[in-house]
């Protein structure tokens, strides 16, 4: 049997971006954690299903998020648009954003303000598969 490939971390983040659109495709995570930080006037499509998801420091970004099996933990952001189906939606510290949420468990929101929430609303090849 061959050695099994070693992961490199840096294939599961995105970080230190301003103004570019980011893409993983199905395949590309795999259930594999994924961590998102420092990002600025983004757009991200996880097209994947991830185990868990830790949003760091953005703003002014736009979040398509295919399906978490854990949880997604959005700390220090600000003028967000997120679209995610989870099993539980944290967030912290987060403001003047919209998420439109498909989760098993309510919400939990703390030390927040502006925040609105809706329906789930992304749509993406394998979508079925991952859920």
């Amino acid at each position: 049997m061959p050695p099994k490939k070693k992961l490199n971390r840096a294939d599961f983040m995105f970080q230190n971006k301003n103004g570019e659109e980011l893409i993983k495709k199905p395949g590309d995570i795999n259930g594999i954690d994924f961590a998102i930080r420092y990002l600025e006037n983004c757009t991200v499509y996880l097209m994947d299903h991830t185990a868990q998801i830790m949003v760091d420091q953005c703003k002014n970004c736009v979040f398509y998020i295919g399906p978490v099996s854990g949880s997604i933990f959005v700390r220090n952001c600000s003028g967000m648009k997120i679209s995610v189906a989870c099993q539980q939606f944290r967030c912290r510290d987060f403001e003047d954003s919209t998420v439109y949420l498909y989760a098993a468990n309510d919400p939990v929101i703390e030390s927040s303000k502006n925040v609105e929430f809706g329906p789930y609303n992304f749509m993406y090849p394998k979508l079925d598969e991952h859920a």
